[in-house]
């Protein structure tokens, strides 16, 4: 069970080439865990860590709008398919602070994106931008992570999903 909804932001980036039950499964089972108030589905316009998309922007979200029909919890926010040049999650982050302020954010990352982190660009302002939430993904051990990521998060833990809304 989920604890009790708060202004929390959920943020869950991807391609959705297309949008698919690995997306949507893990989306709404991190917002009921959490209590979000809502999850933001970014589409990427230009991924800098995938091939482009197969799909076009306009495919993409139109997949994605018919995915999340019946899910109030789960939005489509197009802020990186208007945006010129690559997709970099600092920069969605940045605008989204500027639109809440000091409401709470939780980028929703799989363990895979997270061990990779390290290539993201400027990927040590994250977490002063949101908080981290490292969903499991068979296959992937968190504790295989490269040093400058267990010395960035290391003391950055929390034991429940409602510390997060008070940090």
């Amino acid at each position: 069970m989920g604890v009790l909804a708060t202004d929390m932001i959920g943020i869950f980036g991807g391609t959705f080439d297309p949008i698919h039950y690995g997306h949507l499964r893990p989306a709404l089972e991190v917002c009921e865990a959490l209590g979000l108030r809502e999850m933001r589905m970014l589409p990427s316009s230009l991924p800098p860590h995938r091939d482009t998309p197969h799909a076009g922007a306009a495919q993409r979200l139109a997949m994605l709008r018919l995915a999340l029909e019946g899910q109030s919890s789960l939005v489509a926010d197009t802020r990186e398919l208007e945006r010129e040049g690559p997709s970099y999650m600092v920069d969605t982050l940045i605008s989204l602070r500027s639109e809440v302020g000091d409401e709470p954010l939780c980028l929703v990352l799989g363990a895979d994106a997270y061990l990779t982190l390290e290539s993201w660009h400027r990927w040590r302002e994250l977490p002063e931008l949101a908080h981290l939430v490292v969903a499991h993904r068979p296959g992937w051990r968190l504790e295989e992570s490269a040093p400058a990521l267990r010395e960035l998060f290391g003391g950055r833990h929390v034991r429940s999903p409602a510390e997060l809304a008070t940090q």
